[in-house]
């Protein structure tokens, strides 16, 4: 049984990595928190104080300055701020007018990273006598493990989980951008790069037993140029998926010509992709595969190539090439190398 100690540990070393980023931009001058920050602290918030606080920066029509998050029926609302100065608590104060302070006459200021060791803010200030702000509202992280301790395992259990589920998300939105505007983590570093493929001069395929679809190698590569620019636009994993149609399909008629095809219930044994469905649309979608339905004596659907834009046979030859030079058409396809023809 997992105890109370890991899941605080946990807790409080993750909030210790946030904090930690958080005071790594201050230390640039990017004080700013965007609305995704706003809402973690929100919700781990909510769970330790046993509030309902919403983001107060997203509703339509909402006038409440210098709150951020309020549960209008406990009263109480939050700054949420990386600035953790003094002058940043008196512009606090000053920002909330007598209208907020009806519904929130509770106010508290978070600051997420590291607050100072004191605040020489006089009780007598007029925006502290008016907001009745207390000192010891001024919170951080420190102030948030300590409430936390003591929480029912229920809810300790429910923390962990959410932090654990969000920080990751969090810590990315808090990175620090490099002196070209880039950030260490984008979606582009899960993009594939368009293939550029390598095409030989198609004098070796259109010479072989299958070839003759060309008046020359020059029209042969220009078909195969076509072809390619084509075969770029799929995934690369959709590519292979193909390959492997073409691999391990058999040859056989289909109507009024001969097709490579496989039987759908055996592709979907031979490649347990958790996505080959999605391949197998794309495929479809962009006329590299037909579905055909079961008919006569065939009690599975299947699949047939076709490759966009080439001659009437043109997959078979290709098929028979590739067997020819001991080819893998899943190799081909998916680097897109057609050096060999």
């Amino acid at each position: 049984m997992i105890s109370r100690g890991y899941f605080i540990g946990q807790i409080i070393d993750d909030l210790s990595d946030v904090s930690s980023r958080i005071d790594a931009r201050c230390a640039i001058g990017l004080t700013d928190l965007n609305i995704y920050a706003e809402d973690f602290y929100s919700r781990i918030l909510n769970e330790v104080l046993d509030l309902n606080l919403s983001n107060l920066n997203l509703h339509e029509g909402s006038n409440n300055p210098g709150l951020d998050l309020g549960d209008a029926t406990a009263g109480t609302a939050f700054q949420i701020t990386s600035n953790a100065t003094l002058q940043k608590v008196r512009k606090t104060l000053e920002k909330i007018d007598d209208k907020s302070l009806e519904t929130y006459p509770t106010i508290y200021i978070f600051v997420a990273g590291k607050k100072q060791g004191s605040y020489a803010l006089g009780a007598d200030e007029t925006h502290v006598l008016r907001t009745k702000f207390k000192l010891d509202h001024i919170w951080d992280h420190s102030d948030l493990t300590k409430a936390l301790v003591d929480l029912p395992l229920d809810r300790l259990q429910r923390l962990h989980k959410l932090i654990t589920d969000e920080v990751a998300r969090v810590k990315i939105e808090l990175e620090i951008p490099r002196s070209d505007g880039t950030y260490p983590t984008s979606i582009l570093n899960y993009v594939e790069e368009i293939p550029l493929a390598r095409i030989g001069d198609c004098s070796s395929f259109e010479s072989s037993e299958g070839g003759g679809l060309f008046d020359d190698a020059a029209e042969a590569k220009e078909c195969f140029e076509r072809l390619s620019k084509r075969l770029s636009a799929l995934p690369r994993i959709t590519r292979e998926c193909l390959g492997i149609i073409i691999d391990r399909g058999a040859h056989g008629s289909f109507g009024s010509r001969d097709d490579i095809y496989i039987n759908g219930d055996a592709l979907m044994k031979i490649v347990r992709s958790p996505d080959l469905e999605g391949d197998i649309n794309i495929l479809i979608e962009q006329s590299f595969l037909q579905h055909n339905e079961p008919f006569g004596s065939r009690l599975s659907y299947y699949f047939t190539v076709q490759f966009p834009g080439t001659p009437s046979a043109f997959e078979l030859s290709f098929s028979e090439y590739l067997k020819t030079k001991k080819l893998s058409a899943v190799k081909v396809l998916g680097s897109l190398d057609f050096s060999a023809f």
